[in-house]
């Protein structure tokens, strides 16, 4: 479709990446998936558009979603694409750093605990 909004998620895990896509499943978007920068800025004009949003994990292996938002706000093509945090960990900290970078908000990453019998 041609106005469909298209959302790139940065995340390495893939069982968060399909909670998130089953989350969306009903909506008028195409969810695109990169879990490193590297894939990030190659999915983020993905046939030549820009994608409507970004939801960053602030936890990559081997990289931190913070610094990626910085790269982002950095570049003046990139600087006011819509980025949305995903993260287990939220604090005040956090939150004013995320509000520097005009991150538009954060969703709460449900931690569950195992339990081993």
């Amino acid at each position: 479709m041609e106005n469909q909004k298209r959302i790139l998620i940065v995340e390495d895990s893939p069982t968060v990446v399909e909670h998130i896509k089953i989350m969306l499943k009903n909506s008028n978007v195409k969810v695109f998936n990169a879990g490193s920068e590297f894939g990030m800025m190659q999915s983020i004009e993905s046939y030549g558009k820009l994608v409507d949003l970004i939801l960053m994990d602030l936890t990559l292996k081997t990289e931190n979603g913070m610094d990626l938002i910085r790269n982002l706000r950095a570049n003046d093509k990139y600087k006011k694409l819509p980025v949305i945090i995903i993260t287990e960990h939220v604090s005040k900290d956090l939150i004013l750093e995320a509000r520097n970078l005009e991150v538009r908000g954060y969703l709460k990453k449900a931690h569950r605990k195992r339990h081993i019998s």
